[in-house]
């Protein structure tokens, strides 16, 4: 999740990570910014209690589109990784890291990134161009 540019919550998604604890989701952030610099972005924007498990820039050797963050996310939350599991990530590297993890990626293209951005990785991949599109695609993968 990307925070908009005057350091606000994108529009709908506390109510989505609410929808997603309230169905019982374990959640994971996987991000390449320090470990200083995303917990107190959490803490400001009022969302450390919905993450169960955060993997930053110090907590792998290698980085995405490498599949080590996401899989240390994996151990963490105790999950096998398996396209089972949706990574939600708004760049092709994260794409690509949840590719090379066996994961399935679910690009957002809202915030910096277009969609245009995306092509040529598969050709299944659509990415969600605002938070009811992701919701909507969270409850097709796990036919909520």
């Amino acid at each position: 999740m990307r925070r908009a540019n005057r350091g606000k919550v994108v529009c709908g998604m506390k109510e989505l990570l609410d929808f997603l604890k309230q169905k019982g989701f374990r959640l994971g952030l996987v991000t390449s910014k320090s470990n200083g610099l995303v917990r107190t972005e959490l803490q400001e924007l009022d969302l450390n209690q919905y993450f169960d498990a955060i993997v930053d820039e110090s907590s792998t050797e290698k980085h995405k589109p490498n599949p080590d963050p996401l899989l240390m996310a994996c151990r963490l939350l105790n999950v096998k990784p398996s396209k089972s599991i949706l990574y939600i990530g708004d760049s092709k590297y994260d794409a690509l890291a949840a590719l090379n993890a066996g994961l399935s990626p679910q690009p957002i293209c809202w915030g910096v990134h277009r969609k245009e951005d995306f092509l040529g990785l598969e050709k299944t991949l659509v990415p969600a161009e605002n938070v009811d599109q992701l919701k909507k695609k969270i409850e097709q993968h796990y036919q909520l």
